[in-house]
């Protein structure tokens, strides 16, 4: 279970793709908003600053190790798929993880961010797809976190050059790593936006489309309005027996403010621009695989990683220490008494869930962007399930 200890992880992971500038009128928030980005923001401008050293696909070691399914170690990706091989193949992008005022993008190859995404967020979010796919998670120069508050050029120019190795690294897993098997498209936040502008700019008018399964592209906040219009080919999900769809939702509570995030800009795969009113996101329940709504008792359960060394673990987002890397993913905790109801706001699209019973972090209070996978675990490796059976019997 994550602790207390992780609250600066909460708040800097929860802002993502809920949209910061809009907290304007909480005087605490803005405050605290400010003094993280002072932190965290670069000196040096984006134009001026050479950029890191941009990642090779054909080189393994571009890729992230996966989730071991037998243990907590992970696994070289190819080796993975080649000693315990699937008929899917799944291709993940991982959200934010560097938060350094050293660059405007990481370096693939930086020890702490990358390491985050090997035991916080590949274990509850890859972990999803390991028993139904071979996964491959690029390594890419991620846009800091001080790109979505920085909304000038500095901010585009390092979401962009990070999009860029996104797309590369699709291009590279469908013309090499693929070769004609179907495929899952998943992300999540700055992973999933990028995930998002692929679907737009390569698969919607692809002919790799009709290979693929889904698109899990959770924690984004993808406008419904623009998705709709830019994409024709790529339905979004509104029930369990679809595949070829987009799955998108952004998990909060009973009491979230929705009309807070009406106000700002918000980041669209190209610009900084304003949200349209009302600003509706694209939503879906991973319990009923559709837009119903479900009770408690359906809910089949979370699944919280769990980790070696707190001390070390609470650390792990603090900008200032460069050596907090010394924890490790156990396992997972799988509580069978956590139930919650799950529905989708009528208005604005997010998925409205009971207060979980565990005690999470919550930034803005009731929102759970940062267990968006975690919260519903066991119900999207059903709902995982499911897509491949309906696309492989060509339901």
């Amino acid at each position: 279970m994550v602790t207390n200890a992780l609250i600066i992880s909460a708040v800097i992971l929860a802002i993502l793709g809920l949209g910061v500038f809009a907290f304007r009128s909480n005087l605490k928030l803005s405050l605290l908003l400010f003094f993280v980005r002072m932190k965290i923001t670069p000196k040096v401008v984006f134009a001026k600053a050479e950029p890191p050293k941009a990642p090779d696909y054909a080189d393994e070691n571009a890729w992230y190790p996966v989730p071991n399914r037998s243990g907590p170690a992970n696994r070289n990706s190819f080796l993975d798929a080649a000693q315990d091989p699937k008929a899917v193949d799944v291709f993940f992008v991982n959200p934010t993880t560097y938060l350094s005022p050293k660059s405007w993008n990481a370096p693939i190859n930086d020890p702490k961010s990358s390491h985050l995404v090997e035991q916080l967020v590949l274990p509850p979010q890859a972990g999803v797809f390991t028993q139904h796919g071979n996964i491959y998670a690029p390594k890419y120069r991620q846009a800091t976190l001080a790109a979505f508050f920085a909304q000038d050029t500095n901010g585009r120019d390092a979401l962009r050059l990070a999009y860029d190795d996104v797309a590369a690294a699709f291009s590279y897993f469908i013309s090499n790593i693929n070769k004609e098997r179907p495929f899952i498209i998943a992300g999540h936040s700055q992973g999933a936006i990028h995930c998002a502008r692929i679907l737009k700019e390569t698969l919607n008018a692809s002919p790799s489309r009709a290979r693929m399964i889904a698109a899990y592209l959770i924690g984004a906040a993808i406008s419904e309005k623009k998705y709709l219009a830019a994409v024709d080919n790529i339905p979004i999900a509104d029930s369990a027996a679809q595949t070829g769809c987009l799955i998108a939702f952004d998990t909060v509570g009973p009491n979230f403010k929705a009309d807070v995030f009406q106000r700002g800009l918000v980041w669209d795969g190209y610009e900084f621009v304003a949200k349209e009113t009302p600003h509706k996101i694209i939503g879906f329940n991973p319990v009923t695989g559709g837009k119903l709504a479900s009770p408690a008792h359906d809910h089949l359960g979370p699944a919280y990683p769990r980790y070696t060394n707190e001390n070390a673990l609470a650390q792990a987002y603090n900008p200032n220490s460069e050596g907090a890397v010394d924890f490790e993913f156990l396992g997972y905790e799988t509580p069978a008494d956590e139930k919650i109801s799950a529905q989708l706001d009528a208005t604005y699209g997010y998925l409205v869930v009971d207060r979980p019973p565990g005690k999470l972090m919550e930034f803005p209070p009731d929102a759970y962007h940062l267990y968006d996978y975690t919260l519903f675990f066991r119900d999207l490796e059903k709902d995982v399930a499911n897509r491949i059976q309906k696309f492989q019997s060509g339901q």
